[in-house]
């Protein structure tokens, strides 16, 4: 579990989470049983029942980020919530989903892709063009990369059955 100490007032909690759960000084919460906040299915924002204060964990890539009044606990730096997602990402995520026809591999990548739009849309640090650019690009340079390594393997493959390959 991780966790993280801050202090809001006088009163000090000290909060440990997991993939499942959340613990606020000893008391332990269900994240499934919280408010949640979704871009389409996928949980981006959980609010935590803590009084006289705005507390979330913010679901990354990778790992969960904690948010006090606004402020990322662990940068520093000011969190920007999720706004409204606009149509020109609907479409890239529906791009994405189209990688799913190469099968587990191709799920993964869309998983990516959809998480990483999500995500872009929110961010007042890049430009919209580059949003869009980023956006679109991605399961393109995906589909050309699959359609090569699954190529390149069908024809290594192709020379391993007629015995060219030693």
């Amino acid at each position: 579990m991780k966790s993280h100490q801050f202090q809001i007032g006088s009163e000090s909690y000290t909060v440990e989470w997991s993939s499942y759960k959340v613990k606020i000084n000893g008391t332990v919460y269900k994240i499934r049983n919280l408010p949640i906040r979704r871009a389409l299915w996928i949980p981006m924002e959980i609010t935590l029942p803590i009084p006289n204060a705005d507390v979330k964990l913010i679901s990354g890539m990778v790992s969960m980020q904690l948010v006090v009044n606004g402020v990322n606990v662990q940068t520093g730096k000011p969190y920007e919530p999720i706004g409204k997602i606009p149509a020109w990402a609907y479409v890239a995520m529906v791009l994405d989903l189209t990688l799913i026809l190469n099968g587990a591999i191709g799920a993964l990548f869309a998983v990516i892709g959809i998480f990483m739009t999500a995500r872009l849309t929110a961010s007042s640090q890049m430009k919209n063009a580059s949003k869009i650019v980023i956006s679109f690009g991605y399961p393109i340079l995906v589909w050309v990369f699959l359609f090569l390594f699954f190529f390149v393997a069908g024809m290594a493959a192709t020379a391993a059955s007629m015995g060219v390959l030693g």
